[in-house]
């Protein structure tokens, strides 16, 4: 799925990491696959890890 513009991961309570958006204020980048994305990443907003989420496409 590396660079799908169409995948999401979708967090707990329904926080959604869109790789066409990235998390710029986290330093990921937009365009940035999910698996790019650093094991131990937090979510901003819901404080949980990256293996609480589920790869989707949307």
């Amino acid at each position: 799925m590396r660079g799908a513009q169409g995948h999401a991961a979708v967090g707990l309570r329904g926080w959604i990491y869109s790789e066409a958006e990235g998390v710029p204020e986290d330093g990921i980048a937009a365009g940035n696959a999910w698996e790019d994305v650093p094991e131990d990443w937090v979510c901003p907003l819901r404080r949980v890890g990256k293996r609480d989420f589920e790869m989707v496409r949307l």
